[in-house]
């Protein structure tokens, strides 16, 4: 099972729980309900279409590093803080949801 589908699974159980349905939301945590058009819905809308990865808004610590590790191998610089602004802009540039 994918973390994407476990992460459907997950909000699709606690919907359920949300209508007093445990049994339904355990089912649905077990791994049941593949065929449920919600389930296949949710795994849709978690899925990141062809070519994109879902990254965090703010880099983490091993993000920079390895970014700067990687500026280093090809210019020789090390690290800036404006490693970080860069990610900042490169987030804001990005194309819209489709």
């Amino acid at each position: 099972m994918s973390e994407i589908e476990k992460r459907a699974r997950e909000l699709l159980a606690a919907e359920y729980e949300r209508f007093d349905l445990p049994s339904t939301a355990a089912g649905v945590r077990d791994g049941g309900y593949d065929l449920s058009p919600s389930m296949r819905a949710l795994v849709a809308a978690l899925t990141p279409p062809e070519g994109y990865a879902l990254v965090p808004v703010e880099p983490t610590p091993e993000m920079l590093q390895a970014a700067a590790f990687g500026v280093a191998r090809k210019t020789g610089q090390k690290f800036n803080p404006m490693m970080s602004a860069g990610y900042a802009a490169m987030l804001a540039a990005r194309p819209g949801v489709f």
